[in-house]
């Protein structure tokens, strides 16, 4: 088996697909082909109404990672819509797949609620699934649940970060 089948690497992205992220696309295709194992996490479903056709040729689950909320879409979410309950709920059922989150909550100190809820959520996953590392696009919200989900999980991350 080679290095790059042992792999197995979460790509975390705010939303997927996206009509005008055909480079991130042909990445996740690339790796595909090169063997590399791969998992589509997104933070939001996708808004665009229609896609390329290159998209089909990407093998890889997409999960989306969708906030514990009654009657709200993941755009109009806010920290202060966050019900406070199912926060604690999706902590505690990460908990129980992450013995050290607790300890790691630390780490989001000063972070939106939102994104520390779908870290753990995350974390959970890909430890669940045998991601040992995260890849996001974009110095936004992906990095940063995919920094916070690594820190829980003890995974490595990285990013690319966009002009």
């Amino acid at each position: 088996m080679s290095a790059s089948e042992s792999l197995r690497v979460g790509y975390v992205l705010k939303r997927y697909p996206r009509y005008s992220e055909t480079f991130i696309v042909n990445e996740l295709i690339a790796h595909e082909r090169a063997g590399l194992g791969l998992e589509i996490f997104a933070l939001r479903p996708p808004n665009d109404t229609h896609f390329q056709d290159m998209i089909a040729r990407v093998r890889a689950p997409t999960n989306y990672l969708l906030l514990p909320a009654e009657g709200l879409t993941t755009d109009t979410l806010t920290a202060d819509a966050l019900r406070a309950a199912s926060f604690w709920e999706v902590l505690e059922k990460a908990s129980d797949v992450l013995p050290g989150l607790w300890k790691a909550l630390e780490a989001a100190h000063g972070e939106e609620a939102r994104d520390v809820c779908q870290a753990a959520l995350l974390a959970r996953e890909a430890l669940l699934k045998g991601i040992r590392h995260l890849h996001a696009h974009f110095a936004s919200a992906a990095t940063t649940v995919a920094r916070l989900a690594a820190r829980f999980a003890g995974l490595s991350y990285s990013f690319t970060a966009h002009a």
